[in-house]
Parts: C-alpha cells; sequence; structure tokens
C-alpha cells in the first residue's frame, strides 16, 4: 500500500521502548523536512515551524532522519501535561531523553527540495493539472493541538509531502505548546548572537475562565498560521532571511517552486478551531481540514459570519461530545446540485484523539493501554483512513483535480458500505441546530485541567469544552 524511502526501517529503530514507529509515506517521493525560526520586523517572539517537502529517493543515503523531538524540553512539557505532579516532570523528560533517545521520523533532515529533472515520476497530484507543466508545489499549514509542537503531526505532514505537497508545522507562541524554542539576541553583540530561551506551556488555575484565555490563544493561533504563509511567500520569492535555527540549509531552493494559490490549512483539536479562526481572516487559505475539532474557543460571532471556503471535519469515535459537535454543525452546509458539501464532518470509527497524532506509533500497546491511549481500530489503519480522506479532499477543494468533481465515496456517502469504518455524520445522537438568541447566558460546567469543575458564562457557541486540556 505504501512506498517507503529505500532504507524503510531508518526511522523505526530505537526510540521509546521499540515501539512500532511511523508507517511509511504513501506517496511517490521521499521527504525531507527542516526546521525555520524567523523574527519579522517588530516582532519578539518570531515564527517558528518545521518544513516538510517532497525530495528524490537518493536523499535516504545521505541524509540522516529527523528526531521526533529535538530537546529534552519538550518531553518535560509533555510530561507536564499528563496526571503526574509537575515538580517531578522536569525529572521523567531528562530521564527518558537521556537514556532512551528520541524515536526518528519518516523525513531527511535537511534533504534537498525534489528536483524534478531527477524524478522521472513527478509529483503525483499534478498528472492532470498545470502544476506539472510549471514544477509548482501546492502548500499546506498545520496547526497543532493543545500541548502539541511542531513534531506532533510527522505522520500527516510526511504523508502529505509525499505526494508533492510543502507542508509548514507551525509551533505556536502563546503558551499552548508543550514547550516552544525562542532565540534571543544576546546584549551588546548587536543582534550578531542569539541564546536559547522557553516559552512554557500556560496552566489554567483552578476556577480560572478557561473562554477567554483560549479566545486569545485562538486569535495568537491565526497569527501564526498567516506569518507561516508569509513566510512561504518569502521563500518562493527567494527573499533571503536570517534562520534563527542556524542549520545551513539552503531556502533558495524554494524560490519559484510554491503555488501560493493553493493554500490549505489544517489543524488538530486547538489547531481544529485555528483552522477555522484562519480561514475566517485570511482568504489566502482556500480550503480548511479541521481534525477532531476542540470549538471552544470560538467566539459566537464568527458563527454568525460563518465560513465561505470548504471545510472538512473528521472526528474520532472517542472524543467528541454533543455541545462541541454542534458548534460544528453550525457551519456545515447542505449538498449542493451535485451532492458535495463544501463543510461537512466525518466520524472513523474505533478511533480515539490520538490516532491523529504520531504519539500511538512511538509506544508499545502496553505502554499505550496504561496511557488509555490504545485504540479499538488498528492504529497504522487509522492513519491511512484519515490522510486518504484528506488527501480526496484537498484534490476536490484544493487542487480542483477533475477526476475528483464527480461521486467520491469516501467524501460524498454515495456509496454504503464502502468502508465500514466511516460514518458520514457523527456517531453521538444530536438533535436540530439553531442560531437564535435562546442560548444566549447559558451557564456551562466546565471541566478544567485539575478535575475539579464549576459553573462559568461563556457565549452560546464556546460552549463545547474539553474534558481534557492536555489532549486538545
Amino acid at each position: 500500500m505504501a512506498q517507503a524511502a529505500p532504507d524503510d526501517e531508518g526511522w523505526k529503530h530505537g526510540g521509546w521502548l521499540r515501539g512500532q514507529g511511523i508507517p511509511a509515506p504513501s506517496g511517490p517521493h521521499a521527504v525531507g523536512c527542516v526546521d525555520v525560526m524567523h523574527l519579522f520586523e517588530g516582532e519578539t517572539l518570531g515564527l517558528l515551524a518545521r518544513l516538510f517537502y517532497p525530495t528524490d529517493r537518493d536523499s535516504a543515503a545521505r541524509y540522516p532522519y529527523a528526531d521526533f523531538c529535538p530537546h529534552e524540553n519538550y518531553l518535560k512539557g509533555y510530561f507536564s501535561l499528563r496526571d503526574w505532579k509537575l515538580p517531578i516532570s522536569g525529572f521523567l523528560g531528562h530521564l527518558v531523553f537521556t537514556s532512551l533517545g528520541s524515536p526518528k521520523v519518516p523525513a531527511l533532515y535537511g534533504a534537498p527540495f525534489l528536483n524534478h529533472s531527477s524524478d522521472h515520476q513527478g509529483p503525483k497530484f499534478e498528472r492532470e493539472s498545470e502544476l506539472k507543466q510549471k514544477g509548482l508545489h501546492p502548500v499546506v499549514l498545520l496547526s497543532h493541538g493543545l500541548g502539541g509542537m511542531r513534531t506532533t503531526y510527522n505522520g500527516i505532514c510526511s504523508d502529505l509531502a509525499s505526494h508533492g505537497y510543502v507542508v509548514a508545522s507551525v509551533e505556536h507562541r502563546d503558551n499552548s505548546a508543550c514547550a516552544s524554542l525562542r532565540r534571543v539576541p544576546v546584549l551588546g553583540t548587536h543582534g550578531k548572537q542569539y541564546e536559547d530561551a522557553w516559552l512554557e506551556y500556560y496552566h489554567l488555575s483552578p476556577g480560572e475562565n478557561e473562554f477567554p484565555v483560549r479566545h486569545r490563544q485562538v486569535l495568537q493561533r491565526s497569527r501564526d498560521v498567516r506569518k507561516a504563509l508569509d513566510l512561504l511567500a518569502l521563500l518562493n520569492e527567494g527573499t533571503e532571511f536570517q534562520n534563527l535555527m542556524g542549520n545551513g540549509f539552503d531556502f533558495s531552493q524554494f524560490k519559484g517552486k510554491l503555488c501560493l494559490e493553493k493554500a490549505a490549512l489544517m489543524g488538530h483539536s486547538f489547531g481544529g478551531a485555528t483552522t477555522i479562526m484562519g480561514m475566517t481572516e485570511d482568504l489566502r487559505f482556500k480550503c480548511g481540514i479541521a481534525l477532531d475539532c476542540w470549538m471552544l474557543p470560538i467566539h459566537r460571532d464568527l458563527y454568525d459570519r460563518g465560513v465561505s471556503q470548504p471545510l472538512l471535519f473528521i472526528n474520532s469515535y472517542e472524543f467528541q461530545w454533543e455541545e462541541n459537535v454542534r458548534s460544528m454543525m453550525k457551519l456545515t452546509k447542505p449538498p449542493d446540485e451535485n451532492g458535495h458539501s463544501t463543510c461537512q464532518i466525518l466520524t472513523i470509527r474505533g478511533t480515539n484523539h490520538y490516532n491523529q497524532t504520531d504519539i500511538p506509533f512511538l509506544f508499545p500497546t502496553f505502554v499505550l493501554s496504561l496511557l488509555k491511549m490504545q485504540s479499538e481500530i488498528n492504529q497504522t489503519a487509522a492513519h491511512y483512513l484519515n490522510q486518504e480522506l484528506c488527501s480526496l479532499f484537498l484534490r476536490r477543494y484544493l487542487l480542483r483535480d477533475p477526476d475528483m468533481q464527480g461521486s467520491v465515496p469516501n467524501l460524498d456517502g454515495c456509496a454504503p458500505g464502502h468502508s465500514i469504518s466511516l460514518i458520514f455524520g457523527t456517531n453521538l445522537h444530536i438533535g436540530s441546530v439553531a442560531n437564535d438568541d435562546n442560548d444566549d447566558d447559558v451557564s456551562n460546567n466546565v471541566e478544567h485541567e485539575d478535575g475539579t469543575s464549576s459553573s462559568m458564562q461563556m457565549p452560546p457557541t464556546a460552549a463545547s469544552v474539553d474534558p481534557d486540556p492536555s489532549q486538545a
């Protein structure tokens, strides 16, 4: 099914207790990746992202597979999100990082951008479009969930890049990442030397009103993904810029290679809310995919405006709850005359919230069971089905592939039983959804990170609350 790089197991050896390893990308190309950090004028936090892109297959013999965890501070941050007490999270992160190292991912760090003249296959998705003749690559911006980082979704990003997309996985600067690296100027060096500094995850205080915090963060996140698209524009123009990661990568390889007119935005959980917000604020994003979206950060005003671009919700079976899905349904649209809905909900049976991340592939089954992360469905099957849905949606609405403009069973539900793992809509029993004023002043019972509950007022369309914020 999947076409792996020549050293198929190169990223699977070692790692944390010899977990399964991230599945091989399914496209015809090997995948390269590189980290980029840039300070736009007047900024102090800057943009940090990992870029994934297609590369030549012979690069596997010359470049190393990238690390899932580039620094132990990320592991310390991950451990602080779970149920362990904060005083030992740093010790646990250090212990795992120093004793077990970091798992590898199916992307070659620092490999050159795809040389079309040496890759006779050409980008698979360009078969029916002008992109093939022009050698252009559409772009996807990815937003991580609450407590994630730029490397939490290597499986998704690498799979897209193997089909010819250039993917920018953003590490958000709003204190919603498990940790986030900064580079700050050393005093007296006039910007010629930098030192590391870290942004830490923001933990809600007991009884703190969550909506204002998350809404403020989603606005910052929307700015982050828009800045990432601005950076891709600089790369496409060939504009020189300072990469504070200092890895010596030649970014001029991207000059004239990106099709910025075909840009999509996608994200997981909190990143799903970021996707919705970013699309409404920047029409350069032609479509969006919200993976197991957490709707709490969205203000009710957005529902009044709606989302004009095509949007796909792909939900897990176990994570969602009624109020959250009701909020999604306020954005869905009925099918058009061709039977296509430009905003719809799909649900994958037997999945949980982690199936759209790398986490299930980094640990053996017994660890996943202990951490309550084991899904009912085979995790590799869930990954490839999720990727198939993303690919079909992007080919229809981003690439405008002629082959995707007719009936597509897995998008349109036109062939009952085509996929026994797919539900068109939600697995929850939900009544009619209306945007009216009767929902004003709704009091919502909110479960906080410490497990305590409180009653709080929030806009009715933000009434859905993540039952475990460390998973969002």
